[in-house]
């Protein structure tokens, strides 16, 4: 997240943040401690198990985002620009007209929106993301998670790899130009919603950053980077990353031991999210469209992970899994202007309520 620090973020947190006082400055790469009398180590690829979620993260305008798939980005709404997202070098292009900023859940007294937007890029084949699948989320809130987490961003990159003085008695990392992709280790203490530039959101923060080798911290460019947790089958993607807590007395560009990150709960927003895997048409709503996509390439070999020939899940083969993924969330987002539906599209129609009928049917 880089912003003019003349206009910090601040996090105005409720009661359940233990750092009301601080500043939340915004979050760069990923600061990551070494045990005492050790150097940091490196973590600048990926860890092992995490090599999908690590392809995932690129710097979007002036923080980081992660790909879900279907040309799909998250990334926090605070962060300037969005019209390019870079992976390894290679730019994608935004969809003009596919930005969609996240709402907050109604009658718990937040604002409307949150700091969360999705855009969609064009993903040629040469990409280094073409191909890859639909990204899994944590469907269970985030302070419940016992286990370490791992988050990854593409910020500003650390200078200092020993401890060091960084304002007042504070000591811990600095950071400086040139971004990064980076992870460290945090692991999740308790539920923490929070304000960005007067955008709520719903969260959890993350236990005080500590002199453990491998554990993280956010830094600045890193908001809109990715929190993780192992799955069954692979890295769940759980969290954004918003912001970090400050010590008054803490130094620019620096990351103290005791500082927090702050990250928005997924779990809280998942209706909204979960279009990606059924909107092959990018227009922010699941419905008759889509179903168009998918009849009339049906049964055909496909460039594999091209959505928009209706290879929802990016098997190259479009059939009966491409036709659940559209069905499973059929009428979710916001709803477009309408049309008059073609041909193919009453013809599923038919298929569309004969699916609802036995979902609803089951126990």
């Amino acid at each position: 997240m880089k912003h003019n620090r003349s206009e910090p973020v601040r996090a105005q947190c409720w009661p359940a943040l233990l750092v009301v006082a601080s500043l939340a400055g915004p979050a760069g790469a990923v600061v990551v401690a070494g045990n005492p009398g050790q150097n940091a180590p490196d973590q600048s690829t990926a860890p092992a198990g995490y090599e999908d979620a690590w392809a995932r993260i690129g710097a979007l305008g002036g923080g980081s985002g992660v790909y879900l798939g279907n040309g799909y980005v998250l990334s926090a709404r605070h962060v300037n620009g969005g019209n390019s997202f870079t992976v390894d070098g290679y730019t994608h292009t935004r969809i003009s007209g596919t930005s969609v900023t996240l709402s907050n859940p109604e009658g718990l007294g937040l604002s409307a929106e949150t700091d969360l937007w999705l855009n969609r890029y064009a993903v040629p084949d040469d990409s280094p993301l073409f191909g890859l699948d639909i990204m899994e989320l944590l469907d269970t809130a985030l302070a419940a998670q016992g286990t370490a987490g791992v988050i990854i961003g593409e910020g500003l990159g650390q200078t200092t790899i020993t401890p060091v003085n960084v304002g007042g008695s504070n000591t811990g990392y600095a950071w400086g130009n040139g971004e990064q992709r980076r992870w460290g280790e945090v692991f999740m203490s308790d539920n923490a919603s929070f304000d960005v530039n007067n955008r709520d959101v719903i969260g959890v923060q993350s236990f005080s950053f500590q002199q453990v080798a491998g554990r993280g911290n956010a830094a600045d460019g890193d908001s809109g980077g990715g929190l993780f947790f192992m799955g069954d089958d692979g890295p769940v993607l759980g969290g954004i990353i918003h912001a970090v807590t400050l010590d008054p007395n803490q130094n620019d560009n620096t990351a103290a031991f005791g500082n927090r990150t702050l990250f928005s709960d997924l779990s809280a927003y998942l209706d909204q999210i979960n279009i990606v895997e059924g909107d092959l048409t990018g227009d922010g709503y699941v419905g008759v469209q889509d179903l168009d996509l998918v009849l009339a390439n049906w049964g055909q070999a496909v460039q594999a992970g091209n959505w928009t020939l209706g290879d929802a899940n990016g098997d190259g083969l479009v059939g009966e899994d491409d036709l659940n993924a559209v069905l499973a969330h059929f009428g979710e987002g916001q709803l477009p202007a309408p049309s008059v539906p073609e041909p193919a599209s009453l013809t599923l129609m038919g298929v569309l309520g004969a699916w609802l009928g036995r979902r609803r049917g089951r126990i």
